[in-house]
């Protein structure tokens, strides 16, 4: 080899190559099928998607990926969320966990994967149904669902953050719900608002203690999964407080709890003028009847009954004067009467654990 070739090949080593795109790591603990799919269907359908997946990621060893999965606590039928995702990706070293299901009801297929990324800590789901397929068809849409995810594998991954900053928590979107709505939220000891409520909370366990006039306060411990979700709690009727309440309102209503010396000296003043004018008016109506009754009877002046000198009685307008000044009087008596202010009267309507409980009183 002379100078010239050596020249040149060192030329060809020290040139710039162009680097290859590298896939991300990726491992998948194989696919979950229930009672309709035959276990060599599930076989082959495990087989087409570590090869649909190879073309996206670096996918790992089929066996390491078991003993990851069994020594983080889970198999491949449990590992199904964050808790196994965590422990495997770090075992492996692993960027991408795939998981799925292959369901078989009816003749109608579905096929359904989920790609958890630990750059991120975010879940994706997609599924496809297949109906009255063949075993090479589902094949396929093992195949479609890979490629309905190629999107996230595509994804670069996150600078990395340095040391000194502190990696926030992923959080999950949390709505909290209570019937009947308005109570008071604390999360965690915190006070956040009042139901309903739309929060973002990391995973795992969380306590909300709920208040609500009229209602028992309640302490109640919950869980934040991988997707939003909604949270809901009853509320329970505080029976206790609402009967005392309505013993204390009818306390208060009955007689002599609040006396009014004024008021009640005015209610006997208008009941003695009703009775005056009642009594009255009785009197009136019954002269004014025995004067229209008297209307054209005879009699004599001188007690000895002789018809000589007659006197007949003309009765009739005084008697109806009578009866109407009568009747206007009872009337006017009654009406007072109905209409006299009555001390201590009141209303009271109050839950009970039954529903509600209402009184009236009012004194006479």
């Amino acid at each position: 080899m002379n100078a010239k070739h050596l020249l040149a090949l060192s030329l060809i080593v020290a040139a710039p190559t162009p680097a290859l795109a590298s896939k991300p790591s990726g491992v998948t603990p194989g696919l979950r099928a229930d009672a309709g799919v035959t276990p060599a269907a599930r076989k082959r359908f495990d087989q087409k998607l570590r090869v649909a997946l190879e073309a996206h990621v670096d996918l790992q060893d089929g066996a390491a990926t078991e003993k990851a999965v069994t020594a983080a606590g889970f198999t491949a039928q449990t590992c199904v969320d964050s808790a196994c995702f965590a422990k495997v990706a770090a075992a492996t070293k692993a960027r991408f966990i795939v998981t799925g299901e292959v369901t078989n009801a009816d003749e109608i297929y579905r096929v359904s994967l989920t790609v958890w990324d630990a750059a991120t800590e975010t879940v994706k789901d997609a599924s496809r149904d297949c109906e009255l397929c063949a075993t090479e068809e589902v094949e396929k849409s093992v195949g479609e669902v890979v490629g309905a995810l190629k999107a996230e594998f595509a994804k670069p991954a996150p600078a990395p953050v340095a040391a000194t900053t502190p990696k926030a928590a992923p959080t999950v979107e949390t709505t909290l719900v209570t019937d009947p709505p308005g109570a008071e939220v604390k999360v965690d000891g915190k006070a956040v608002g009042q139901t309903p409520v739309k929060l973002q909370l990391t995973r795992g366990d969380h306590e909300v203690s709920l208040s609500k006039a009229g209602f028992l306060p309640e302490t109640r411990k919950f869980t934040v999964g991988d997707r939003a979700a909604t949270q809901e709690f009853l509320l329970q009727l505080d029976a206790k407080a609402a009967e005392a309440a309505a013993a204390v309102a009818q306390s208060e209503s009955a007689p002599g709890a609040q006396p009014a010396p004024a008021d009640e000296g005015g209610a006997r003043g208008h009941r003695g003028l009703a009775i005056g004018l009642t009594v009255g008016g009785a009197v009136a109506l019954g002269v004014g009847g025995y004067l229209i009754n008297l209307e054209g009877q005879v009699t004599c002046t001188d007690g000895r009954g002789r018809t000589e000198c007659p006197k007949v009685y003309n009765t009739k307008w005084p008697g109806a004067a009578a009866i109407a000044v009568g009747a206007a009087s009872v009337g006017a008596g009654i009406t007072l009467f109905t209409a006299s202010p009555a001390q201590g009267s009141a209303a009271v309507i109050a839950p009970t654990a039954g529903g509600a409980q209402a009184s009236f009183s009012t004194r006479f």
